[in-house]
C-alpha cells in the first residue's frame, strides 16, 4: 500500500461484540451463491467478495467479549472509580445501558482524553485503585477482578493476565500495587475490571467473560479502557497530548508501520523523508485529530534504505529512524 492511501484506524472507534460477529458469519455463510455468481465480473462485486471473505475468516475470538445481562433494579452495584497511571475514572454504579436495563453491561470508556487511558512501562509497578458499591439486602460483599491482555490476542483469561483477584470485599474503595511483566507486548491492549456480587448472594465466581454464565445472572459491572505497553527505553518527555509514538519496519521488512496514541485533540503532522531530509510523503498536514490510536499497518511505497518518521503533535517533533529492505 503506498503512503498515499494510508489507512488510520483509532482503535477507540472500533468495537465488535461477539454476537454480532457470529451473526456476520452466519450471514456470509447463507448468501445466495447464484447472486455472487451472476455479479462476479463486477470490479466493485469482486472487491466486495474478498473483502467478504477476509470477515469470513476472522474468527469470532477476533475481538473482545461483551458479556450480556440485565438488571434486576437499579439498585444494581457496580463500579464508581478506577484509577490506574493515567486512568483516573468516577462514574455511575449502574450506568449505560445496565442504568436503563439494556442488554450490555460492559461500560467501554470511549470517553476520549484526560483519564481514561495509561502508558504502562514493562517491568514498572504502579498503584492501582477501585471503588464500588454493594446492595446490601442481597449480598453484602463482592468479588474484584482486572486484567491486561498482555499478550494482545484478544483473550483476557489467558495465564498471567489476572492482575486483581480479590474475593468477599467490603464496600468501598480497593488498592493494590500491580507490575507489568518484563515479556508482555508492546503496543496498545484491553484492560477491564469488574465487581461482582458473590456467593453470598448466590453468584458464582467471576470470569472476564461470565463464561461459563452466571445461572442467577452477572450482578455487578464491568469497565474497560485501553492501556499502552511501551519499553523503558522508549519513554520520552512526549509533548502534551501524545502518549505512545512508534516507527517500524513491517513484518517483512519491506514497508513502515506508524502506531501513535493522543489523549487529546491534537493538530498532527506526520511525514517521511529519507536522511537527506527530503520529504518522501507528508501523511497527515496539520490535520486535527480526535484522541485514540492510530496505526498505520503495513505500509509499502518507499525503496530499500533507511528513512525518518517526523511526528509533530502539539510540542516539539517526535523522529523515529526506520531501515525498510528489499
Amino acid at each position: 500500500m503506498p503512503f498515499n492511501n494510508m489507512i488510520i484506524i483509532s482503535l477507540l472507534e472500533i468495537r465488535f461484540p461477539c454476537y454480532e460477529m457470529i451473526n456476520i458469519n452466519a450471514t456470509i455463510l447463507g448468501m445466495d451463491e447464484s447472486y455472487i455468481e451472476g455479479t462476479k465480473n463486477s470490479k466493485i462485486m469482486k472487491q466486495l467478495s474478498i473483502l467478504v471473505l477476509l470477515i469470513w475468516a476472522i474468527p469470532a475470538s477476533a475481538q473482545y467479549c461483551m458479556p450480556q445481562c440485565k438488571i434486576y433494579f437499579n439498585t444494581m452495584p457496580g463500579i464508581t472509580n478506577v484509577s490506574l497511571q493515567g486512568i483516573n475514572r468516577t462514574s455511575d454504579d449502574c450506568e449505560g445501558a445496565c442504568a436503563t436495563n439494556g442488554n450490555n453491561f460492559v461500560t467501554v470508556n470511549t470517553t476520549k482524553g484526560q483519564g481514561h487511558t495509561a502508558v504502562l512501562v514493562r517491568g514498572q509497578s504502579y498503584p492501582f485503585s477501585m471503588t464500588y458499591t454493594i446492595d446490601a439486602p442481597i449480598c453484602p460483599d463482592m468479588n474484584l477482578r482486572a486484567y491486561i491482555d498482555y499478550d494482545q490476542n484478544f483473550f483476557l483469561d489467558d495465564p498471567g493476565e489476572t492482575i486483581i483477584s480479590a474475593n468477599n470485599q467490603l464496600p468501598g474503595t480497593y488498592t493494590t500495587n500491580i507490575t507489568i511483566p518484563s515479556g508482555a507486548s508492546l503496543g496498545v491492549t484491553r484492560f477491564r475490571v469488574l465487581a461482582k456480587m458473590t456467593s453470598n448472594g448466590g453468584h458464582t465466581p467471576p470470569t472476564p467473560c461470565n463464561v461459563p454464565p452466571d445461572p442467577i445472572d452477572f450482578h455487578g459491572e464491568m469497565e474497560d479502557f485501553e492501556v499502552t505497553i511501551v519499553n523503558a527505553t522508549a519513554v520520552e518527555d512526549l509533548p502534551a497530548g501524545v502518549v505512545f509514538f512508534s516507527a517500524l519496519p513491517s513484518g517483512d521488512g519491506g514497508g513502515i508501520e506508524v502506531h501513535f496514541s493522543l489523549e487529546a485533540a491534537t493538530t498532527v503532522t506526520l511525514t517521511t523523508m529519507d536522511m537527506t531530509g527530503k520529504v518522501h510523503q507528508t501523511v497527515f498536514d496539520g490535520r486535527r485529530l480526535v484522541p485514540g490510536h492510530y496505526s498505520s499497518g503495513a505500509l509499502d511505497g518507499p525503496a530499500a534504505g533507511i528513512y525518518l518518521v517526523r511526528l509533530q503533535a502539539g510540542g516539539s517533533p517526535l523522529t523515529r529512524k526506520v531501515t525498510v529492505s528489499r
